[in-house]
């Protein structure tokens, strides 16, 4: 299995975006995926984005340097 480096931060427009753990539950496991946002209020904003109008867009199959 190969891992795919992920930055704790980023910047972007002079502002410091932060990794957080997104957790769900299904019937089959637990999973958790990261998401990148400016505070804890603004990660909860992102999930409900997330929940009204997320969608699967394709498989990660490589990564590009």
């Amino acid at each position: 299995m190969k891992t795919i480096p992920i930055q704790l931060s980023t910047i972007v427009d002079g502002r410091e975006w932060k990794l957080f753990t997104i957790r769900y539950t299904t019937p089959e496991a637990d999973f958790e995926f990261y998401i990148h946002a400016l505070s804890w209020d603004h990660a909860n904003i992102i999930l409900q984005d997330i929940r009204e109008s997320g969608r699967v867009s394709g498989q990660v199959v490589g990564v590009r340097r």
